[in-house]
């Protein structure tokens, strides 16, 4: 899963398009697919067993890659719904956060739909989150650039849990 997320970022790194991100939609859909096995998976397992050793594998970053840059609606949808169950941190990446700004950044896209595709100019080109722990937010913010140029700067807070 991580390694498909890598390799559509290092194959992408020429792209100064975002909507060229939908050349990976199947490598999106075999992403989700994966994480879904993996999470019922561990379901299957639960925590009977002691582990001796650990070999990360979760689905968290592969995840975040289909919410970020995947305008399918139904596989983003299915991302974002997946991250929300996850309820897991890996290093700096919080699955419950990363739903939340994924949820964003999809309502904010997809109010600009036309014709029921997201078009380059709806695209969020950056995002930065800004954390503060003692008031327990997360100030996100996000760049579209419109038709013309101009560049729009979004922003919301999001509560964190």
């Amino acid at each position: 899963m991580g390694i498909r997320a890598l390799d559509t970022d290092l194959r992408s790194i020429a792209f100064s398009n975002l909507c060229s991100y939908d050349i990976f939609i199947s490598e999106y859909r075999k992403i989700v697919a994966l994480s879904s096995n993996y999470l019922i998976g561990n379901m299957k397992l639960g925590r009977r067993r002691k582990a001796k050793f650990n070999i990360n594998l979760s689905p968290l970053p592969g995840l975040i890659e289909v919410v970020k840059s995947c305008r399918d609606q139904q596989i983003r949808r299915e991302a974002i719904r997946m991250l929300s169950s996850l309820s897991c941190k890996q290093g700096l990446l919080d699955s419950q956060l990363a739903a939340k700004m994924g949820t964003w950044i999809m309502e904010v896209e997809e109010m600009r739909m036309v014709n029921g595709c997201i078009p380059e100019s709806a695209r969020m080109k950056s995002i930065k989150m800004n954390v503060n722990a003692r008031l327990k937010i997360a100030v996100l913010e996000g760049v579209r650039v419109e038709e013309g140029g101009k560049q729009v700067i979004e922003r919301t807070v999001i509560a964190l849990t």
